[in-house]
C-alpha cells in the first residue's frame, strides 16, 4: 500500500542542494525543515512520473568520479531513492562524466509536484509541540 512507500530526492542547482523526502500517507518533509502535506491524488502523481521514466530499469549511477577525487569521493549532483516496503532502488547522478537528462527530468518533475505545498509548509522551528506529534523522522 501507500504507507509503505517513500522516496527522497536530492538535486544540487548551482551549488545549492534541494531535498524533499515524500511519505506515501502524503506527509512530506522540504530541505529537511518544513513540512508539507500532498494530497493522494499528488502522491500518485509522483510515483506515475517515477514510473513513466522507467526508474526502475535505469542504472544505479550516471557519470563517473573524476581521478584524484578519491579523498572527497566524487561530487554528487543528484540523487533518487524510492522505496516501497522492502524493495528500494537507488540512483545518483554524478557531477562529472554523463549526464542523463531523462533522470534529471524526473528529479525536476518530483520537486516541481512538492514546491508549491513546500511553501506553505510549517518550518520546523515555528511547529507547536502539538502539531509535532505528527512530525514523523
Amino acid at each position: 500500500g501507500l504507507e509503505d512507500v517513500k522516496v527522497d530526492v536530492f538535486w544540487s542547482r548551482d551549488g545549492k542542494a534541494t531535498t524533499a523526502r515524500i511519505f506515501g500517507d502524503g506527509v512530506g518533509i522540504w530541505q529537511r525543515e518544513a513540512q508539507f502535506h500532498l494530497s493522494k491524488a499528488r502522491v500518485l502523481d509522483i510515483l506515475r512520473v517515477i514510473q513513466k521514466a522507467q526508474f526502475g530499469s535505469m542504472p544505479g549511477q550516471f557519470g563517473e568520479g573524476e581521478e584524484g577525487e578519491r579523498n572527497e569521493g566524487p561530487r554528487l549532483r543528484g540523487r533518487l531513492v524510492v522505496r516501497a516496503g522492502t524493495a528500494r532502488k537507488s540512483t545518483l547522478q554524478l557531477v562529472d562524466g554523463e549526464q542523463s537528462e531523462r533522470f534529471a527530468g524526473l528529479v525536476g518533475k518530483i520537486l516541481k509536484i512538492c514546491e508549491g505545498p513546500a511553501r506553505k509548509g510549517i518550518g520546523a522551528a515555528n511547529m507547536t509541540a502539538q502539531k509535532a506529534c505528527s512530525w514523523k523522522k
